[in-house]
C-alpha cells in the first residue's frame, strides 16, 4: 500500500472507504491502524436487518456496542428474509416479536439520519373481483394490508419519538398503494412528515396475474394517487430537499396524479420512476421549482402521446374517468380517440430553458426494473442516481384500454416499419385525432433525432459531460 492514503485527512479516507465494497472494507479495517478508523465507520455506517434470528442478533450486538452503534447513519428494516421466495396463498406473513421489537429500536442509534422500511413487492389487498364478496380475491400474497399497515404505524411512531428526530431521511420501498386515512392525519403522522428534509416513496400495487388488463379497474390504483398529494406531499412540503415517487405501474396519467398548486420551496433533487408525462401543466410545475431544483432522474419515464379510451368518461383536463367493471359486455363499446401533442424534445427543451438550477439531470432506465423480477436484487433508497442514461424505444407509449397485459403500450409504436402491425379504423383511422397519431409514428425516426439533440444540447447547456461509455451520441439512443 502506498503512503499516499495514509497521508490524506480522516474526512477523505472514510469516502474512500465508503466507495469499497463490503469484503473490501473488512480488508481494510485490518490492514493498519491509520486505516482502522476510516473502514469501520464505512463498515457500520449502513445496517440491514432481516426477520431471521442470526440478523436479529448482530443488528441488536451493533445497537448494544458503544464503538459500533455511533457510526450507524441508515438503518434498513425488511419485513422479508434476502433469500425468501414467496409465494401465493401460503397464509398470512407474520413476524416475530423479537423481529417487530427490533423494528422499534432504530431510534436508540444516537447519530442515525436514514431509515428504509421494506416491504414485499407483492401486494394484497383482500378485494375481491369485481368488487363482489362471492368472487375470488384480485390475489392472496402473504404481505396484506392487514400485515403491512401495523408495520407502517409502528414504524411512524418511533420516528415521533424525541430520540428519533435527527431522522430526517424515510424511505418506503414497496409501500403498498392504500391509506389509512385517519392515522395519515394524525399528529404522530404529522409531526413526522412536517420534518423530513427526504422522503422517498416506492410505491407497490398489486397485480392480478391471471388478468392483468383489470389492474387498472382497481379502486386503490386511482384513491391513493388522489390521497398521496393531501395525504403525504403537502404535510411534507415545507422541509423536503430530495422527493422520489416511483411506482411498478405507470402514474401521472391513469391513475391521475394532480400535482398543481403543490409548490416545495426547498426541492433540490426529484427522481421519478414510471411517471408519464402527456400535459403542459407537467412542465410548468416542474418549471415552477427552478430557483432550488438541482438534480433531476426520470427513470423508465414515457410520454404518452396518443390515447384510446373505452366506456369511460374525461374529465375537463382530457384524463380518462375510470370505473371498476367498467364493461358490462353488452351492446356496442363507446370510444374516444385522443392525440395528445406531447414529445420529449419538447421536454428536454423545456428543462432547458427554465431550470435555471438545474446540474445534474438523467433519464433512462436503473436496475430497479430488473429486481422486479428477482426477490434477490439489492435495494439502495437512492439507486436511481446511478440509471443508465438513454432514450429508449418506449419512451413513447399509447394508453389503450382496449389491450393487454398493460394498458401502456408501445406494441403500435412499430406500425410504420415493413410487416408491422397495420393501424386500422379500430384506432382511430380516419378521425382527427387517429390520424394525428399516425403521422406521429410516420415522422417517429425524425423525432428521434430531435429528441437525441435536445438531450445533448441539454446536456452541454448545464455542463454535464456524456457518458463515459457514449462514444458518439448516436449511442444516446436504445439500450445497452
Amino acid at each position: 500500500m502506498g503512503p499516499g492514503i495514509l497521508q490524506l485527512p480522516e474526512e477523505l479516507r472514510c469516502n474512500i472507504a465508503h466507495c469499497l465494497e463490503r469484503e473490501d472494507i473488512c480488508s481494510l479495517r485490518l490492514a493498519c491502524k491509520q486505516l482502522h478508523a476510516a473502514a469501520t465507520q464505512s463498515l457500520f455506517s449502513f445496517v440491514r436487518l432481516y426477520p431471521y434470528v442470526e440478523s436479529i442478533g448482530r443488528y441488536n450486538a451493533i445497537l448494544e456496542h458503544p464503538d459500533f452503534n455511533s457510526h450507524v447513519r441508515h438503518v434498513e428494516l425488511n419485513t422479508l428474509d434476502a433469500d425468501e421466495e414467496e409465494t401465493e396463498m401460503s397464509g398470512e406473513a407474520e413476524l416475530e416479536e423479537d423481529c417487530l421489537d427490533a423494528f422499534k429500536a432504530f431510534r436508540k442509534f444516537p447519530n442515525l439520519t436514514g431509515v428504509t422500511l421494506r416491504f414485499s413487492k407483492h401486494a394484497t389487498s383482500g378485494n375481491s373481483w369485481q368488487g363482489f364478496g362471492h368472487w375470488p380475491q384480485w390475489t392472496e400474497w402473504p404481505e396484506t394490508y392487514e400485515f403491512r399497515q401495523p408495520i407502517l404505524k409502528n414504524f411512524f411512531k418511533t420516528l415521533a419519538h424525541p430520540s428519533a428526530s435527527k431522522i430526517k431521511d424515510v424511505c418506503i420501498d414497496n409501500m403498498q398503494n392504500m391509506n389509512d386515512g385517519k392515522f395519515m392525519k394524525s399528529e404522530t403522522a404529522l409531526k413526522v412528515l412536517s420534518r423530513l428534509t427526504a422522503l422517498r416513496l416506492y410505491i407497490a400495487t398489486e397485480d392480478h396475474e391471471g388478468a392483468p388488463e383489470s389492474n387498472l379497474e382497481m379502486e386503490e390504483l386511482h384513491v391513493f394517487m388522489a390521497e398521496l398529494r393531501p395525504l403525504w406531499l403537502e404535510p411534507s412540503a415545507s422541509n423536503l430537499t430530495t422527493l422520489v415517487l416511483y411506482q411498478d405501474f405507470y402514474f401521472g396519467y391513469s391513475p391521475k396524479l394532480d400535482l398543481r398548486g403543490l409548490h416545495i420551496p426547498n426541492l433540490r433533487t426529484l427522481a421519478l420512476g414510471n411517471y408519464v408525462f402527456t400535459h403542459d401543466w407537467q412542465l410548468e410545475w416542474l418549471a415552477s421549482h427552478s430557483s432550488s431544483l438541482e438534480n433531476l432522474y426520470l427513470d423508465d419515464c414515457i410520454v404518452v402521446f396518443y390515447a384510446k379510451h373505452y366506456d369511460c368518461d374525461t374529465d375537463s383536463d382530457g384524463y380518462p374517468i375510470i370505473q371498476p367493471s367498467r364493461a358490462t359486455g353488452r351492446g356496442p363499446r363507446t370510444r374516444e380517440y385522443r392525440f395528445i401533442d406531447q414529445s420529449w424534445s419538447r421536454i428536454l427543451d423545456h428543462f432547458r430553458t427554465h431550470l435555471s438550477s438545474l446540474r445534474h439531470f438523467r433519464i433512462g432506465t436503473s436496475t430497479r426494473w430488473r429486481g422486479r423480477y428477482d426477490d434477490r436484487h439489492y435495494f439502495h433508497p437512492a439507486e436511481y442516481e446511478d440509471l443508465s442514461i438513454g432514450l429508449y424505444n418506449d419512451r413513447y407509449m399509447m394508453f389503450d384500454m382496449g389491450v393487454g397485459p398493460c394498458q401502456y403500450t408501445d406494441y403500435q409504436v412499430n406500425i410504420p416499419t415493413p410487416g408491422g402491425p397495420q393501424f386500422s379504423e379500430h384506432d382511430g383511422k380516419g378521425t382527427a385525432d387517429g390520424d394525428k397519431a399516425y403521422a406521429f409514428l410516420e415522422r417517429l425516426k425524425g423525432q428521434d433525432r430531435e429528441d437525441r439533440d435536445a438531450l445533448v444540447q441539454l446536456l452541454n447547456h448545464i455542463r454535464q459531460p456524456l457518458p463515459a461509455d457514449t462514444d458518439d451520441v448516436k449511442d444516446l439512443m436504445g439500450r445497452k
